[in-house]
C-alpha cells in the first residue's frame, strides 16, 4: 500500500448524516405524540373553563405537556448527533489501526548518527508530537521513555527535544545513533508528516554528555 492509498482511504471516512428522528423508537414517539395531544386537550379544556378542575389541574398545565414534547424531540436530536460522532470516531480509529498504523510500521527504518545528546529533566510530558499517537509512537511501550535533547546528522544537523525509547545495548566501539520511520505527508485524521517510532541506541556504558 502506498501513502496515497492510505490518504485516499482516510478521505472516504465522513461523518454520517442520520435523520433527526432516527433514534426515536416506539416509546419515544409515544411520549412525543401523547404529550402533544394531552397538551392540546388541556389547552382546550383550560380555554373552556377558567375554574380549577376537579382533578387539581390549573390553567397553564397544557404548557407543561407541550414542553415535554419539545424537550423529548431535542433529546432525540442530540442523541442522533452523538451517534453520528460515535460512528465517525469508530471508523477513524479503525482506519488508524488497520490502515495507517501498518503502513507506518512497514516504512524503512532510517538510521542517523547522533552528534549531541543530553537528558532534559525539566521536559514536560506534554511535548507536542507529530501524530495522533502522542510523541510519534504507533504502539505503547513497556519501557520508560527518557526526556532527551538530541542532535543528529540528517541533511545537516537536526536538533529535537522529546521523550524517546532509549536502548543502551551497543558495544563501546559503536557510535550512538537514532532510528526512526519517516512519514513524508500528512495522512489525515490527526496523523501528520514526521518521524515515528523513534529509538535511541547508545553504548552500554554511555554517560549522557556531548559526544566528541
Amino acid at each position: 500500500m502506498t501513502i496515497e492509498n492510505v490518504i485516499e482511504a482516510g478521505k472516504l471516512i465522513v461523518k454520517p448524516d442520520l435523520p433527526w428522528y432516527s433514534e426515536i423508537g416506539v416509546v419515544g414517539w409515544s411520549v412525543i405524540i401523547g404529550s402533544f395531544f394531552v397538551g392540546v386537550l388541556l389547552y382546550f379544556w383550560e380555554f373552556m373553563s377558567k375554574e380549577e378542575s376537579i382533578y387539581g389541574w390549573k390553567p397553564g398545565l397544557g404548557n407543561l405537556f407541550f414542553a415535554i414534547s419539545f424537550v423529548a424531540i431535542v433529546i432525540f436530536i442530540m442523541t442522533s448527533l452523538s451517534k453520528e460522532q460515535d460512528i465517525y470516531d469508530t471508523k477513524v480509529e479503525t482506519w488508524r489501526q488497520t490502515v495507517a498504523k501498518p503502513f507506518i510500521e512497514s516504512l524503512p527504518k532510517e538510521k542517523k548518527e547522533i552528534v549531541y545528546i543530553k537528558i532534559d529533566p525539566e521536559l514536560s510530558q506534554k511535548v507536542d508530537g507529530f501524530s495522533y499517537w502522542g510523541t510519534g509512537y504507533t504502539r505503547s511501550s513497556e519501557l520508560a521513555q527518557t526526556p532527551l535533547v538530541i542532535s543528529y546528522k540528517d541533511q545537516g544537523i537536526r536538533t529535537k527535544t522529546n521523550w524517546y525509547d532509549t536502548f543502551m545495548e551497543l558495544t563501546s566501539d559503536k557510535k550512538p545513533y537514532i532510528e526512526y520511520q519517516r512519514v513524508s505527508k500528512d495522512l489525515g485524521h490527526g496523523i501528520k508528516a514526521g518521524d515515528y517510532n523513534t529509538k535511541i541506541y547508545l553504548p552500554e556504558s554511555y554517560e549522557f554528555m556531548e559526544i566528541k
